[in-house]
């Protein structure tokens, strides 16, 4: 999504979780008890050593042995045999362009190492819940009622949902984020950032809302479009809110991109573009020079080289993958169990049960 674009945040008035979404950012939080986590009957006895033996090298390798084991492709099987029962009760794979955006994913995401069976139904299990299985790269998107436009990430606040609890949303201008006023008064930013829009306003301001969590909706525009609020757009809580398949967001993360496009040797043009020129910079320079809108290129135009890299940079941060090959190890709560990946993904033990589901599901109906 350009950042441009001001769209209303997908939860509503409500927490991401109350909705059965994932937490990707884990700025959402309640003061009362967690959703209880009733058991999830564990994956059939054999699957997990079955599925994780069985390896992909691409799209080619998935389309094969799906039509071989099913006499359909991954997402026409999935249609007819999984979508609207279950767990995945009111979810489909659709979009527009979504065989092609399923096939250049697998490929690049595949391209550094072979994915498992298990592997691959378990991220797929994410991504049908969370996109309706359209591997195509998104922004985080923002501004709900009370909290228009870019005040939405910048602002904490809280929210009763209908049905009594009360959530939290924590801002965006916090640490590990450069808090935005802190950036104002840097000079490496305003060297590169300080002729946009408001910027004569901005420049070195000592102003301590910026420091804070409540956006100045009267005195500042909440527009996503540069031409309006540019200089504000360079700051850590838009620039570094959540982009890709699972929403990779704030600073520090972003810092582990910089530092895998500066080692970049593969084969895409516009990757090794940013490499040349980002390249014998520290890579928390680079975070601060860079641009909205250059991550919204390099997530969306690099053929799913970024977003598979932050994906496997989650991976290895959160310790979920690989995942186990023993059934005790599977459906476990431990390192290398769904539920371990589910929660760290998702930001909730709620949401770790029920990814286990979703995934336990689609393996019993495909069988051994």
């Amino acid at each position: 999504m350009s950042s441009q674009a001001q769209e209303l945040a997908p939860f509503g008035v409500t927490a991401p979780v109350e909705e059965g979404y994932a937490d990707f950012s884990n700025v959402w939080s309640s003061d009362d008890a967690e959703f209880a986590v009733t058991s999830v009957p564990d994956l059939p006895p054999g699957l997990a050593e079955t599925f994780g033996a069985t390896t992909f090298a691409g799209f080619a390798d998935i389309d094969a042995f799906f039509k071989a084991k099913t006499a359909a492709s991954f997402i026409a099987w999935f249609n007819g045999a999984v979508a609207n029962r279950g767990a995945f009760a009111g979810k489909a794979i659709s979009g527009a362009n979504v065989d092609a955006h399923f096939q250049t994913f697998w490929d690049s995401y595949a391209r550094s190492s072979p994915v498992t069976l298990m592997e691959f139904v378990a991220y797929m299990s994410i991504f049908i819940n969370e996109r309706n299985g359209d591997l195509a790269s998104k922004s985080e998107l923002f501004g709900m009622k009370g909290h228009p436009g870019i005040a939405y990430l910048f602002d904490s606040f809280e929210i009763t949902t209908s049905g009594g609890r009360t959530f939290r949303k924590a801002s965006y201008n916090r640490a590990p984020n450069k808090l935005a006023g802190a950036a104002f008064c840097d000079a490496e930013y305003n060297e590169t950032h300080g002729a946009l829009a408001l910027a004569d306003r901005l420049r070195n301001s000592a102003d301590q809302v910026w420091m804070g969590a409540t956006y100045p909706q009267a005195s500042f525009p909440v527009s996503g479009d540069p031409a309006i609020a540019g200089y504000v757009l360079q700051t850590d809580f838009f620039k570094f809110r959540g982009r890709g398949l699972i929403q990779t967001t704030w600073r520090n993360n972003y810092v582990d991109l910089v530092k895998f496009v500066q080692a970049y040797a593969g084969p895409n043009a516009r990757l090794k573009g940013y490499g040349e020129r980002w390249k014998d910079k520290p890579a928390d320079s680079v975070a601060t020079i860079s641009t909205t809108q250059d991550w919204d290129d390099l997530f969306e135009n690099t053929d799913n080289e970024v977003v598979c890299a932050a994906i496997r940079l989650h991976a290895k941060a959160g310790g979920y993958l690989p995942l186990a090959k023993t059934d005790a190890g599977l459906n476990g709560t431990a390192s290398g169990s769904l539920v371990a990946m589910g929660t760290r993904i998702g930001g909730s033990p709620a949401y770790g049960a029920v990814f286990k589901s979703r995934a336990r599901q689609i393996c019993v109906a495909l069988g051994e």
